[in-house]
């Protein structure tokens, strides 16, 4: 029977539309009586014309893969948190075989345009693969190219939680576009588990058998430059005279420190390309002596020569203060409150005092110990200090990031960007750039002179919980919720390495002042650690008991401490085995 034949065949195809199109011809043509003008013959070749042009739309259509998969992308990307990185597992064997299929057809030119718009999505994890399959141009091609083939001889294995993968039929079964059901039913295997699951089972044992899948070592060789900038001659010679001249007993020994942090900076310079910085002035200069000043006075801390601990005790905070940090020269602490205001305490016990003569109710001097900054309209959840204590910068649930001047303890610039609300920043070791992690799943860099960011970066599939900027402003590394940390070039604008290792968001973040190792934590209560050169785990480190909310590496960076939700705050060396 010839109805029933081609009934089978779109059934098969998943062509849900051409099968209820044809029945309701085939009920059209019995309902109506044929006249002695028509034949049986022509019906028929009228409906297999109407099979024909159906079939056409569906699966000849340059379109449909592109389209199809544009279509799942943003079902997927706009589906809630637990399910999200479980469906996006999917993206990437839809998007190789739709790339294999309009090549294999002879659709070159469809399937060029189709690489080039998608391939940004699975470059990082998949880099070898892509570059390797970018070149097929033929459908000869694809049939000798031994990747190629691998993926077009064996199904391609995901794992889905029952939840995720009933969401995912439904999909299927409500999209437009067979398209999507014929590469699932032909090349995909969909490994159903009844709990939900974490990211370590979707990294573990997805993809083809025989075949790496994720491809991240491949993708962290890209070319890293972790030196500071190193001194111009005129600040060399500056700073030498300077400590000849003030003819002190230590001067050989500042002198020699100079000399050997020189050498440190010579070893990995940076490229010429640098990110641009304010010029440098002379009041720049007498902070660098003073610096030396301190690590000729710097005691280095080892499992026998441990920190001491300088206690400062907050009241009747509970649920109430979000975030403190410290200046650099250890003056002030500043604190970001769920009332949507920050606090300003001097620590050295002097009043502070700015440019400016702020006065009381009274008319009288306010030169107190604590300053009280309001502005924002929702509650403080970071908050960072410039290099030379002169500006403050904060973030908050009301989705603006303000800058805060230390000389009159006022607002200066509000900064509008972010969609939603603004978890971390954190200000440039030279002043200048700040960085802003937020939940719109992006982190963007700013200036003190542009109310507009300069970079956004995009990337983590989830919430942007911290950020951190590497000690040669060169980079920036951000934390997610989608279990990963990455380092991109703030020049550029690119992720060039990723660190996957946790099983949960990442709220910390450290990094060695020599800008060579990394430290990340969250809410796994796991601190791993990196070699942010290759982008390799060098250890982890366990014992907290809950979430861990803040790193902090030594100066020699040989020591990190740590500070968690158990109510602990751990002392750790990393370099130990």
């Amino acid at each position: 029977d010839v109805e029933q034949t081609i009934l089978k065949y779109l059934r098969k195809k998943g062509y849900k539309n051409a099968e209820q199109a044809f029945m309701e011809d085939l009920k059209s043509n019995e309902l109506t009586p044929t006249t002695n003008n028509e034949s049986p013959k022509e019906t028929t070749d009228n409906s297999n014309n109407y099979i024909i042009a159906n079939t056409s739309n569906t699966e000849k259509d340059d379109n449909l893969y592109e389209e199809g998969y544009s279509k799942l992308r943003s079902w997927i990307e706009g589906s809630i948190d637990m399910y999200r990185f479980e469906l996006r597992s999917l993206l990437y064997p839809i998007f190789i075989y739709s790339y294999l299929n309009l090549v294999s057809t002879g659709k070159t030119q469809r399937a060029k345009q189709f690489m080039e718009k998608y391939s940004i999505d699975h470059r990082e994890q998949h880099i070898q693969d892509i570059q390797r399959l970018s070149s097929l141009s033929d459908p000869m091609h694809v049939k000798e190219n031994i990747l190629a083939q691998t993926f077009l001889r064996n199904k391609y294995l995901v794992k889905l939680s029952s939840a995720s993968y009933s969401l995912f039929l439904a999909y299927l079964q409500n999209s437009s576009y067979a398209i999507l059901l014929q590469i699932t039913n032909q090349y995909l295997s969909i490994l159903v588990s009844p709990k939900a699951l974490q990211q370590s089972d979707i990294d573990g044992g997805v993809g083809i058998i025989g075949h790496q899948d994720s491809q991240i070592e491949a993708f962290n060789k890209q070319e890293i430059h972790l030196g500071k900038r190193p001194y111009d001659l005129f600040e060399i010679e500056e700073i030498e005279r300077r400590i000849k001249d003030e003819k002190n007993e230590n001067n050989e020994q500042l002198l020699e420190i100079f000399k050997g942090m020189q050498e440190k900076l010579n070893e990995d310079p940076l490229p010429k390309e640098q990110v641009p910085l304010p010029v440098r002035k002379l009041i720049d200069i007498s902070a660098d002596i003073k610096n030396l000043k301190d690590i000729s006075k710097r005691a280095k801390l080892d499992n026998t020569k441990l920190p001491s601990i300088c206690c400062y005790t907050f009241h009747n905070t509970h649920h109430g203060l979000n975030c403190l940090s410290i200046n650099n020269d250890e003056t002030m602490i500043c604190g970001g409150f769920s009332d949507s205001f920050i606090r300003i305490w001097s620590i050295t016990g002097k009043n502070l005092r700015g440019i400016t003569k702020p006065r009381n109710i009274n008319g009288n001097v306010d030169s107190s110990q604590c300053k009280k900054l309001i502005a924002h309209s929702g509650p403080i959840y970071s908050t960072s200090f410039s290099p030379d204590n002169k500006y403050l910068v904060s973030v908050s649930e009301d989705k603006t990031i303000r800058l805060w001047s230390l000389d009159t303890f006022s607002n200066v610039v509000c900064y509008k960007g972010h969609n939603y609300p603004v978890w971390d920043v954190d200000f440039s070791p030279e002043g200048f750039y700040f960085a802003t992690a937020s939940h719109d799943r992006t982190a963007r860099l700013w200036s003190c002179d542009h109310i507009y960011p300069l970079r956004i970066f995009v990337g983590h599939f989830s919430d942007v919980d911290s950020v951190k900027f590497h000690p040669n402003s060169n980079y920036i590394v951000t934390g997610g919720s989608d279990c990963t940390a990455r380092l991109w070039d703030i020049q550029k604008g690119t992720c060039i390495r990723i660190f996957k290792g946790h099983l949960g968001p990442i709220y910390a973040l450290a990094i060695t002042p020599d800008g060579k190792t990394l430290a990340t934590s969250g809410e796994d209560k796991i601190i791993n650690i990196w070699d942010i050169g290759s982008g390799r785990k060098i250890k982890s480190l366990y014992g907290h008991e809950n979430t861990i909310n803040s790193l902090s590496f030594s100066q020699e960076g040989n020591i990190l401490a740590s500070g968690s939700s158990d109510n602990t705050v751990r002392i750790w060396d990393v370099k130990q085995d």
